[in-house]
């Protein structure tokens, strides 16, 4: 089998993960939608940058009118900042991870009820009625009573929560997400979010990333191994001659 040449290796690295993370764009709504965006936005410029960068020190290669120390210079400068960049976008990308995550898991457990303050009063009141008459420490008591009503799930989620079990509070919100993502019924916004999670899972959405960036250092890599100095053959540009080096290599 013939060896790929540079942008269909890229290609290959990246098609799948570029697909999954459309898939799950195609699922994604609301606030979860801004760290998605974000994310994509930043793996697909991690490849422009790197394909910038190696088009630059290309076409530095192939300019006899500058001073060989001079292009050297600059092909070291440019191949070293765009490392430094792509690292720093990198880690940008696999930051919106856990906000998109946040994000569904907000959408996916109950949220507090829009009623008049005498109603919620008696939830509340359910709620720690509920919770004395099981046995154990307050997130003992809490879990025990998890998913019995979407009403106290949402008090429990609320301002109101968070004060009722303190330290505790991050745990039963965990373990909230997984009661709620193990069930089918819900609001469509619980619905959606339980989609949306579901197809995160499949999208490898950090492995997704390091593709992008794996072929954005391959991209530099490959310029740098490169050791292309001559003008590009008449109507082939620079960058596609630097690629024909790198296949044939």
């Amino acid at each position: 089998m013939a060896d790929l040449d540079l942008d269909q290796t890229v290609e290959t690295m990246t098609a799948p993960s570029a697909q999954r993370l459309a898939a799950l764009a195609a699922v994604t709504t609301g606030d979860a939608a801004v760290p998605l965006n974000a994310l994509r936005r930043t793996a697909a410029d991690m490849l422009a940058l790197a394909q910038q960068a190696a088009d630059r020190v290309t076409a530095l290669r192939a300019n006899d009118q500058l001073p060989l120390e001079h292009r050297q210079r600059v092909e070291r400068e440019t191949i070293d900042t765009t490392r430094v960049l792509l690292g720093k976008m990198n880690a940008a990308a696999h930051a919106q991870v856990p906000k998109y995550r946040a994000a569904q898991e907000d959408g996916l457990v109950p949220s507090a009820a829009r009623t008049d303050s005498g109603v919620r009063l008696l939830r509340r009141q359910e709620i720690e009625t509920a919770m004395s008459a099981q046995p154990g420490t307050r997130l003992q008591q809490a879990r025990r009573i998890l998913g019995r009503s979407p009403a106290w799930d949402g008090e429990l989620m609320s301002d109101y929560g968070r004060a009722l079990l303190g330290d505790d509070w991050d745990a039963v919100r965990a373990e909230m997400v997984g009661t709620w993502r193990a069930r089918s019924d819900g609001t469509a916004r619980q619905l959606s979010s339980r989609r949306a999670l579901g197809a995160m899972d499949d999208a490898n959405v950090p492995g997704a990333i390091a593709a992008y960036n794996t072929a954005a250092l391959l991209l530099l890599q490959a310029v740098e191994n490169r050791a292309v100095r001559q003008p590009a053959p008449p109507g082939v540009t620079p960058a596609r001659a630097a690629r024909e080096s790198w296949r044939n290599r």
